[in-house]
Order: structure tokens, then C-alpha cells, then sequence
């Protein structure tokens, strides 16, 4: 799935307190690493934290990143679990209609 630097990043935000048995952890740590990013790409984007949150160059290519039926369900359980406490922002709205 093409996926931004924003996507990615919100991602990885999403899936951090994931819980679940070690099959399903497992599946999602590797997904978190698909997502992060190598020190090629923060050069190249000039990834950098600033304050609470990330910049970016602003043309910063998308990564294809392949998620598999079990990862797919967690991030889809995950968004479910932020639309029903009511905690789907703004700025979440998008990706996690891509999932919903």
C-alpha cells in the first residue's frame, strides 16, 4: 500500500500500544519496521522532530508497503477501537477511512 511520510508516521503512532498474543505482535512489529524509516530516507526527506511532532521535505515520495491479511486486520481493529471512543481526529480522519 503507498503510504506518506505523514501516514507512515501516524501508522506507527496508531499501532504503539497494539496488544495482542505474540503472533499478532509479532506481525505488528514487523510492520512497524516496514514503516519506519532508514537513514537514507530521513536524509533524503530531512526527517526531523520538531517540538511534539515531525517535519519533512514537502516532496517527500510515498513507499509502497506491504501489509499482509493479519496486519490489515489489526490496523482495521485498531481504528474501530478509536472510532468507537470517539478519539478519530482531523487529522486521523483520512488514513483511517482508507482502513474503515
Amino acid at each position: 500500500m503507498e503510504l506518506t511520510v505523514a501516514e507512515r508516521l501516524t501508522l506507527v503512532n496508531t499501532l504503539a500500544n497494539t496488544q495482542g498474543n505474540l503472533v499478532t505482535l509479532r506481525v505488528v512489529s514487523e510492520l512497524q519496521a516496514e514503516l519506519g524509516f532508514s537513514d537514507a530516507e530521513v536524509k533524503d526527506f530531512d526527517l526531523r522532530q520538531e517540538g511534539n511532532g515531525y517535519r519533512w521535505r514537502e516532496n517527500a515520495p510515498s513507499k509502497d508497503i506491504p501489509i499482509n491479511d493479519t496486519a490489515l486486520k489489526v490496523i482495521k481493529a485498531e481504528f474501530k477501537k478509536k472510532d468507537t471512543a470517539g478519539e478519530i481526529t482531523l487529522q486521523l480522519l483520512p488514513l483511517a477511512e482508507r482502513f474503515l
